[in-house]
């Protein structure tokens, strides 16, 4: 199920419709906002053999839902490695580009996480869809289009998957995956838009414990000195990979406590589960101490968007958040 990204969809309809597609295609988006469910219903679409495309009930269909296609080929970085190289190229498009699809109507590549693209890899990529046979299509998966090759910018068709409401959200939350309304509330707020975020936030155990770390470390803050403040940049660093939707978990904390600390009622609070918590800090802070605390938390997510030194940015961060 797609959630939001109507034009995108209406794009991606109207070409199923047509029958009429692209050599290749860049889907644009930060993690969890869908790139891969868009990419796979597209290439549904595009193989698919029923009347109203996709169908899911055709073998095509099928198999790309059960990830069987034997003409659908997914290309990511080796194990082990955090980038996609010459070799993931070779052996994922060009040792079989020539060859005609096996039972499908086109051959088609979805490349994920394309911004770890060495430029070697993409000059063998590029390549490839300059001229590419006829009956292939590239799916250009990243988070990130700005390191790739302009020459392979210049010949996708770019698809950019965006952030949806939080009534969307909540309402995916309890129709699809069967939350509560208040559980659901909370995690639409975390995500801020991003369904992947809001789902892991609450289904990886290995996450949750990260929150609950991260919470009580700001917690902490008001009694440490300052060579332990700066000693916990070391355990954001492990972080690093979840850093975004913790620092929002955060925010929903503080937001949380001020609600309380302004109406002593917990009716208002999301995070009904941290209420001691939140009580505990609320008896720490003045309104005005609580929303810088908001204020720099987001100036940290900026810098950190806008690839700013990891290390420092958390640590200015972490001052600022133990001052009165």
């Amino acid at each position: 199920m797609i959630v939001g990204n109507e034009i995108v969809l209406k794009m991606i309809r109207s070409s199923i419709k047509r029958n009429e597609f692209s050599h290749s295609y860049i889907i644009e988006g930060e993690k969890g906002l869908g790139k891969s469910i868009m990419a796979e219903y597209f290439a549904k679409g595009i193989q698919c053999e029923g009347e109203n495309k996709p169908c899911n009930k055709c073998t095509p269909c099928k198999t790309i839902n059960s990830k069987n296609n034997v003409d659908i080929f997914y290309i990511n970085p080796s194990k082990g490695k955090k980038t996609i190289g010459v070799e993931n190229i070779r052996e994922g498009v060009i040792q079989n580009l020539a060859i005609k699809p096996y039972r499908n109507k086109y051959k088609i590549y979805i490349i994920d996480r394309c911004e770890t693209m060495t430029i070697m890899a993409q000059n063998m990529l590029l390549k490839s869809i300059e001229e590419p046979p006829r009956h292939s299509i590239f799916f250009l998966m990243t988070r990130n289009s700005s390191s790739f090759l302009e020459t392979i910018k210049s010949r996708c068709v770019t698809l950019k998957c965006k952030e949806v409401s939080d009534e969307q959200v909540e309402n995916y939350l309890i129709e699809e995956k069967g939350i509560e309304k208040n559980v659901s509330k909370e995690m639409s707020m975390i995500g801020r838009g991003n369904i992947g975020v809001s789902i892991d936030s609450y289904e990886d155990n290995e996450l949750k414990e990260e929150v609950e770390d991260i919470i009580d470390t700001f917690i902490s803050l008001k009694n440490k000195n300052l060579v332990e403040v700066f000693g916990l940049g070391k355990k954001f660093k492990e972080y690093d990979k979840d850093i975004q939707m913790l620092l929002d978990v955060i925010i929903v904390f503080y937001r949380d406590v001020i609600v309380y600390k302004r109406t002593a009622d917990i009716r208002h609070v999301i995070q009904k589960g941290r209420i001691e918590k939140i009580k505990e800090e609320s008896e720490k802070w003045t309104i005005k101490n609580l929303v810088k605390k908001v204020e720099n938390i987001m100036v940290c997510k900026r810098r950190l968007k806008n690839n700013c030194n990891f290390g420092l940015t958390i640590e200015m961060m972490l001052l600022k958040m133990k001052e009165k």
